[in-house]
């Protein structure tokens, strides 16, 4: 009696495991297809102007007073700011990203030597509205800031420019499987499987200097702003590359 009960929950638990999807028990799903299978390997792109960019901009401060140093930091931070916000930037666009004070070190023939204290102070800005980015660039180092990255260009819904290059690469696989299905006599083509790797292609145009960043000193602003840095936003590029299984049908 004991061995029947154990034959029967064997017999259960086969039936179990049966039932489960094959997805579920970890196995790869098996595709028949009792035709000939052309396998079309495509990269496709689509390109489209950026809507949008991050810039960080900073200060950098050496004093003897490590407190010194960071009240002044402070104090041209806090003007570069006050231009940001003039330049209609919503506070969730703008992100502290760094502060710190440390000692300001010089190497020389006698060694390392202790030269007053650095402070600095950076926040990345996104800047959703492009034609603000030149004069914004300019005016943040009229305002004193020393440190300045980027920009880096992007586009806010970058999903659907992936999708235009996703619909690009199916198109161009299916007409090439299309073409040897004819060649080796049969109708069409059916679609069996797809093995996708999505990639970005970004280009990114850094602003062109403006002026001598570091020399520029919130203590004694220039007597008229700066030129409007150039900016050449280029174009932002989402590719597709993914393999086509079809199969050729009569």
């Amino acid at each position: 009696m004991h061995l029947a009960k154990m034959m029967g929950a064997a017999a259960l638990a086969i039936t179990a495991m049966q039932a489960v999807p094959a997805s579920a028990q970890g196995m790869d799903m098996k595709i028949s297809a009792s035709n000939p299978v052309v396998a079309i390997g495509v990269t496709e792109n689509e390109q489209a102007m950026p809507d949008m960019a991050t810039v960080t901009v900073g200060v950098s401060t050496k004093l003897p007073d490590s407190k010194k140093a960071l009240d002044e930091t402070n104090k041209i931070m806090a003007k570069i700011m006050a231009v940001v916000k003039t330049a209609s930037i919503a506070a969730k666009d703008v992100q502290t990203s760094g502060v710190s004070v440390a000692e300001n070190t010089n190497y020389s023939d006698n060694g390392p030597v202790q030269d007053g204290y650095r402070a600095m102070s950076t926040a990345t800005v996104t800047v959703r509205d492009l034609t603000k980015l030149k004069t914004l660039i300019s005016d943040v180092v009229v305002a004193g800031a020393n440190q300045l990255e980027g920009p880096y260009f992007s586009i806010d819904n970058e999903d659907a420019l992936t999708d235009k290059a996703r619909m690009k690469a199916f198109d161009t696989a299916k007409r090439r499987a299309m073409a040897y299905a004819a060649k080796a006599g049969f109708k069409s083509v059916r679609l069996l499987k797809v093995n996708e790797d999505a990639g970005y292609e970004g280009v990114e145009y850094a602003a062109a200097a403006a002026g001598d960043a570091a020399a520029l000193k919130f203590e004694k602003p220039p007597e008229e702003a700066i030129a409007s840095t150039p900016v050449e936003p280029g174009l932002i590029s989402r590719s597709v590359a993914a393999t086509f299984h079809f199969e050729m049908v009569p």
